[in-house]
């Protein structure tokens, strides 16, 4: 006589000799015995279980969630229907739950009516593992998801998306499906696909295939993809960080590891709400929420959750902007900088042509830690800006992206602000004089600016301790074309002084000897930069002011 552990065996048995591969793990035998009921569609979830596992009973159950998409009553609806037409000796019963995650409706069947079409039900698992596609989907589910409890439902599906928005809150539910579908279709992360919507269908031919609708350039398209391969792409969330991180058209970008670092470094546990908002669990940490507050980054309210002990735990509510917010600003608070999040937003700014902000933006972030308390310095994220503007394809776009950062550096200049790398912040200065020459030349401009430009150029060139220093102080001094200062300014200003000292005494005593009427008493005067000394930081050239007096 047929009972639940001889029907396991059997299919087991079955199983191992057919198709090694698959197991009963899955709901392959749930799903071709439906198949052999006359029902058209694939349930998320099934599971065989004996009525009773202390008795013999002639009887089993099968109890199923809905299909994809449908509702519980026309779910048994349809089953009872099946049920009339050819299989009376099986019980069609709805399970009133009270979650949508438990099982809605019961199947009790006889071992008998097994028994009797042992070779219907080989015939329909064969016709579901004909497929390849579908095979290597069973398979999968053997082997990655069974041994965990884990299934290829759509809940499990949206759980791992879930996961992901959790990790990063600045991508939207499309870049998210955009990357999922980039990995499992073996694309490039710089792919333009943009996933516009995705069907998912319960038919038993299509299962488990998910219909996405696709934008690969100016192009719709249709990509069809298996859940396993969906599923696959999701759990390996380190390659799929890739194909996330810095993508985002959102404003805020979250720290790659941020979950971890907030978790080793404050200890403390964040999470999505029902209503979609995002918590964050401080606790006693009141000088984290002191700065967040100082940044402007306000919570929507907090609490302390019921039964926990007093100042050890309080949940601070944020909406998305606010928690992106606060989440890079943790890690800020912590003394480790967010540059590629940072230089995310100046960009956004950038392609948003919000000018103005990009502007405010990057001088508060060039004077982060005064403005902050925060010992962070941020000179990198100018020198990043610039870089990005000098390989910007509009023109126009990069040159005013190029005065954003002059205008900013120069202001780091005038009011004296601690700056880590001089030599730097005056060579990109230097840069960008040397193109507004170009420019200048380019149209032939007057004299006055050209000379102007050459000052600029030279201060920055000293300061940077480049080399053109010396040609520039030569053209200054009005020298010809050839000729120059024997002296190094940047090795030796001294000896420059001493040399230009020289030169002026030759001019003065000629000057002196010449039978032309010139007023000897009006100075003449030479500026030149003179560096502090080398302990100095920052490094400010101070101007000395060489002055003979005409006798």
């Amino acid at each position: 006589m047929l009972n639940y552990a001889i029907l396991v065996k059997s299919l087991n048995d079955y199983f191992e000799e057919r198709y090694h591969d698959v197991s009963i793990s899955t709901d392959i035998f749930e799903h071709a015995f439906l198949r052999f009921f006359g029902y058209h569609l694939v349930p998320e979830r099934c599971q065989f279980s004996p009525i009773n596992k202390e008795k013999e009973h002639n009887s089993f159950y099968i109890d199923l969630w809905t299909p994809y998409g449908v509702s519980v009553s026309e779910f048994v609806q349809d089953l009872q229907n099946c049920a009339s037409r050819n299989f009376s000796q099986v019980l069609v019963d709805e399970i009133k739950s009270s979650s949508e995650k438990e099982f809605c409706v019961r199947l009790t069947i006889p071992y008998q009516l097994i028994k009797d079409n042992v070779m219907k039900l080989s015939l329909h698992v064969d016709s579901i593992l004909l497929k390849p596609a579908k095979k290597e989907a069973y398979r999968y589910w053997t082997h990655y998801l069974a041994p965990y409890g884990l299934s290829l439902s759509i809940a499990h599906i949206e759980m791992l998306i879930s996961d992901i928005q959790q990790n990063f809150p600045s991508n939207s539910l499309a870049e998210i499906w955009s990357a999922v579908v980039k990995k499992a279709s073996d694309r490039p992360k710089d792919s333009s696909l943009k996933v516009l919507n995705q069907n998912i269908t319960a038919d038993k031919e299509r299962y488990p295939e998910i219909i996405f609708t696709c934008q690969i350039g100016g192009d719709k398209t249709t990509l069809i993809l298996t859940r396993d391969k969906v599923v696959s792409a999701l759990k390996d969330s380190v390659s799929l960080y890739q194909f996330l991180t810095h993508d985002t058209a959102s404003e805020f970008l979250v720290p790659v590891g941020i979950h971890s670092f907030i978790n080793e470094k404050y200890y403390r546990n964040f999470s999505l709400n029902a209503e979609g908002r995002y918590e964050i669990d401080f606790g006693y940490h009141y000088r984290e929420i002191k700065i967040l507050e100082k940044l402007g980054i306000k919570a929507i309210k907090s609490y302390r959750p019921m039964g926990s002990v007093a100042e050890k735990s309080r949940y601070y509510v944020y909406d998305k902007q606010n928690y992106l917010k606060a989440l890079i600003a943790l890690k800020e608070i912590k003394g480790e900088p967010c540059l590629d999040e940072r230089l995310h937003q100046l960009k956004y700014s950038i392609r948003t042509e919000n000018w103005d902000k990009l502007s405010k933006q990057l001088d508060f972030f060039l004077d982060f830690s005064a403005r902050t308390g925060l010992k962070i310095d941020y000179l990198q994220l100018g020198l990043r800006l610039f870089d990005f503007a000098k390989g910007k394809p509009e023109k126009e776009v990069g040159l005013k992206i190029i005065e954003i950062v002059a205008y900013a550096f120069n202001q780091l200049i005038a009011h004296k602000r601690a700056v880590t790398e001089p030599k730097k912040l005056h060579a990109v200065l230097f840069e960008i004089n040397l193109m507004r020459m170009n420019r200048l030349m380019a149209k032939d401009g007057d004299e006055t600016e050209k000379y102007i430009l050459i000052e600029e150029l030279f201060r920055h060139a000293q300061q940077a301790d480049l080399a053109e220093s010396n040609r520039l102080l030569a053209e200054l001094c009005g020298f010809r074309l050839g000729q120059g200062l024997i002296a190094n300014v940047n090795q030796d200003p001294l000896a420059v002084i001493v040399e230009l000292a020289a030169g002026l005494k030759k001019l003065n005593e000629k000057l002196a000897s010449s039978p032309q009427k010139t007023d000897l008493n009006k100075p003449v005067a030479f500026f030149i930069e003179l560096p502090k000394e080398p302990s100095s930081s920052p490094s400010v050239a101070a101007t000395s002011a060489i002055s003979v007096a005409k006798k």
